[in-house]
């Protein structure tokens, strides 16, 4: 019996240096990645589309829910990398338009997680106070239920100071839908000097975008296998390098990340050069 314990409890005692040691030799290759990444142009800006969440909760055989979960924990290790990388702007698409016309048990469901990790990111997360990262919500936050809208005005208002880096989050957008708002506004800011039969410019609607602030991505990568863009970002991504992985969203690594930014590097020199305002 207590040969048994023993065993059992070397066995365990084992098992965790053993993690601990795995966990150290891929911190390592992490930061010479990290060197190695750095050694060559690295992106300003990266747009993800996060997709296959769902797909994986349903291979893992756990709820949408916990499947959500995981793909928001990948999304700050993405973030972490990418800071760490020297990437000054990241958005990500977090939950479309069309995402309403899912079944409501599954729409409130995620409402209630991106109201609680809204809350989460700017009151607990380390990260975004390490690297000074400022949080933008894009979208048409009216449509958004009035917990998750004051909890994303809570984060942007608190993180509004915040220059280093820019973590933009794509809630309730979709591309057409930002456009159209965009045009809309500037009609409107129109005044007797400006007649509304003048010419509406690229300038225009570049300022009227809600990612107006930010330079064009650099990067637009989806996860997943799929290989369209969902209505995300298109005024935007015109230049940008399309990498597709895939990898589903909780399982995209350090080294998925790595291997796109590798091909960017590659393409570099044949890319067209994106316009840089100051964000």
């Amino acid at each position: 019996m207590a040969m048994g314990k023993h065993f059992y409890y070397a066995y365990f005692l084992i098992k965790r240096l053993l993690a601990q040691l795995l966990a150290s030799i891929a911190a390592v290759f992490t930061r010479l990645g990290l060197k190695v990444l750095a050694s060559g142009p690295v992106p300003a800006h990266i747009a993800i589309i996060m997709d296959g969440n769902r797909r994986f909760a349903s291979r893992s055989r756990i709820d949408k829910r916990s499947g959500h979960v995981l793909g928001y924990e990948r999304l700050i290790q993405t973030l972490d990398s990418c800071l760490k990388l020297g990437v000054k702007i990241v958005t990500v698409y977090a939950f479309s338009i069309e995402n309403f016309q899912r079944s409501p048990a599954e729409v409130s469901d995620l409402m209630e997680l991106l109201q609680d990790k809204l809350d989460h990111l700017v009151s607990k997360e380390q990260l975004v106070r390490s690297y000074d990262v400022q949080v933008r919500i894009l979208g048409d936050l009216s449509l958004l239920p009035k917990g998750v809208r004051e909890s994303a005005e809570r984060a942007m208002l608190a993180t509004n100071n915040n220059k280093s880096t820019v973590l933009n989050v794509c809630i309730a957008y979709t591309s057409t839908h930002e456009i159209v708002q965009a045009i809309q506004k500037i009609m409107d800011e129109r005044t007797q000097d400006q007649p509304h039969d003048k010419f509406i410019t690229k300038e225009e609607i570049d300022r009227n975008l809600y990612t107006g602030l930010c330079p064009p991505p650099d990067i637009l990568l989806r996860t997943s296998g799929e290989t369209r863009l969902s209505n995300y970002l298109l005024w935007q991504c015109s230049n940008s390098y399309m990498c597709f992985c895939n990898a589903l969203w909780p399982e995209f690594s350090f080294w998925h990340l790595s291997w796109m930014i590798l091909k960017y590097q590659r393409a570099y020199p044949f890319l067209p050069r994106q316009q840089r305002p100051s964000f």
